[in-house]
């Protein structure tokens, strides 16, 4: 799982796996960028929105999370109904 706080101080929760590369890990680069370890895709943290990188066109799935107190809860049944996008859809131009 990937949680963070976007610029907009919304938080964002998602399932940290890129169909493509496999990658499971993304971090924020010191120019505000979210980057994804095993590709180098970068995307805009707030819009989700691919800047560049093999792996661009495949937006980040968000999950639907609440807060409780200071932890985060996402729903088992969320979690089993997520699949990963599928590699050969169609794709718009990012």
């Amino acid at each position: 799982m990937l949680a963070y706080i976007k610029p907009s101080g919304k938080l964002f929760t998602r399932v940290s796996l890129c169909p493509p590369c496999q990658s499971k890990k993304q971090y924020l680069e010191p120019d505000g960028t979210l980057t994804r370890s095993s590709c180098g895709t970068k995307r805009n943290p707030e819009t989700q929105v691919g800047a560049s990188g093999a792996c661009r066109l495949y937006p980040l799935d968000e999950m639907p999370h609440k807060l409780v107190g200071d932890k985060i809860e996402i729903a088992e049944a969320s979690l089993a109904k997520w699949v990963p996008q599928p590699l050969d859809r169609p794709v718009g131009g990012q």
